[in-house]
């Protein structure tokens, strides 16, 4: 799923099942579970409420979790973790 291309259909039950997350704009626990990495793990948060917004835009690191995966296997390394 590209980024943001989960928000694509937010009020689409089908189409947020299928992608296991949920669409943005006024996204709830209904939409699906807030996905975020915790402590070097993935973390699956369905509590209820409003989840899945953008908070400021700033610089940040990228950490590639699988280096081998087609999509992340050409991406240059700029020797970070």
């Amino acid at each position: 799923m590209v980024h943001g291309a989960d928000n694509s259909f937010p009020g689409w039950r089908a189409f947020n099942l299928m992608i296991g997350i949920g669409g943005w704009r006024n996204r709830d626990e209904k939409s699906g579970p807030l996905w975020y990495f915790k402590d070097g793990k993935l973390v699956s948060d369905p509590s209820p409420g409003r989840a899945g917004s953008h908070g400021a835009r700033l610089p940040f690191q990228v950490t590639i979790h699988n280096a081998n995966h087609p999509i992340t296997r050409d991406c240059p390394r700029c020797g970070c973790t």
